[in-house]
């Protein structure tokens, strides 16, 4: 993949700034607290999984971005969230399948990464969580906001219930996932489906 690079004005290959072939369509995140860029891509391979994505870091004065881990090539990365106090962000992972040509997904976790220990973190998988009766499983959506006083990450989730033999509905929620007690919290419905 190329770019112009206008200071330059010449082409320039992605790679020669640490972004892996096939990846593209770069978001930026400024951390300006502790002076780090992450780098959101995607991947540009029709043979790859839907949203495959992956996420980079560096600080402000390196050239190349670097992966936050090799362990995650295999999964699309979510977010990130910043801490607001600490060198880390918070992203989602999710694994992508193709079943007969129709793409499903399947959350696995909320990490942590320290970028100064440049160390990731499983915080949750949807196994460390407790549901509530009736419901068989869930998964965060997106992460929103953190909330440092009482160590919470605001996000979104899908929870789904069964309501009858081998029937099942998603409710979509806006909930608060305490980091020291592994809870979820339900705050607001965001009904079924969202938008």
């Amino acid at each position: 993949m190329r770019m112009i690079d206008d200071r330059h004005d010449q082409l320039v290959r992605w790679e020669e700034y640490g972004i892996p072939e096939g990846f593209a369509f770069p978001t930026i995140y400024l951390d300006s607290t502790f002076k780090f860029l992450v780098l959101r891509v995607t991947s540009t391979e029709p043979d790859k999984q839907s949203s495959k994505s992956r996420i980079l870091f560096k600080t402000l004065s390196e050239q190349k971005y670097r992966p936050i881990s090799n362990s995650l090539n295999e999964v699309s990365c979510g977010g990130p969230l910043f801490h607001p106090l600490e060198p880390k962000f918070y992203i989602l992972t999710t694994r992508w399948f193709n079943i007969d040509g129709n793409i499903f997904g399947n959350w696995e976790g909320l990490h942590s990464f320290d970028m100064l220990k440049e160390e990731i973190i499983t915080e949750t998988t949807g196994e460390d969580i407790v549901l509530g009766e009736g419901c068989s499983r869930l998964w965060f959506i997106h992460l929103l906001s953190f909330n440092a006083d009482q160590h919470e990450i605001i996000l979104t989730a899908g929870i789904e219930r069964n309501i009858g033999r081998s029937r099942r509905t998603v409710d979509h929620w806006i909930c608060a996932y305490n980091l020291h007690s592994k809870s979820l919290t339900k705050m607001q419905s965001m009904g079924t489906p969202f938008f």
